[in-house]
This record gives C-alpha cells, structure tokens and sequence, in this order.
C-alpha cells in the first residue's frame, strides 16, 4: 500500500503536480500538465490554487518560490 492510497483525490493530484513540476527542473506549461494527469484546464487551475494555499506560509517564508503563468 502506498501513502498516495490514503490521500483524497485533491490531495492526491495536487501532490502528483508537485512531483511532475520537481522532475521536470520546476516548469511544465499548463497544456503539457492536464495532458499528462489527464484533467480539465478548469480542474487544473482548482489544484493550482489549492497547492498555493497549501504552500501560502512556505512560500512567505522565503523558502520557495512560486509563479504562475496566468496564460491559458
């Protein structure tokens, strides 16, 4: 059983886009993303804005670093 079994479905693509932005050097276009998690751009843009709440005192911290193209 994997931790991914445990985690709801926003959870679970959320962490997946995570993990496709760190393999692919933190930079993948919005079209490349819903092709591959097979997903809506709508539904995209709801998992992007999750990730930035998730991530909103991380990323107020200095530590990391987000931007997001508002082009689609």
């Amino acid at each position: 059983m994997y931790m991914e079994d445990f985690l709801d479905k926003q959870e679970r693509i959320s962490n997946q886009i995570l993990e496709l932005l760190q393999t692919h050097g933190g930079y993948l276009s919005k079209k490349k993303l819903t092709e591959l998690l097979e997903i809506s751009g709508n539904s995209l843009r709801i998992y992007l804005k999750n990730i930035e709440t998730r991530l909103e005192k991380v990323v107020a911290s200095g530590h990391v670093f987000l931007k997001w193209k508002q082009t689609m």
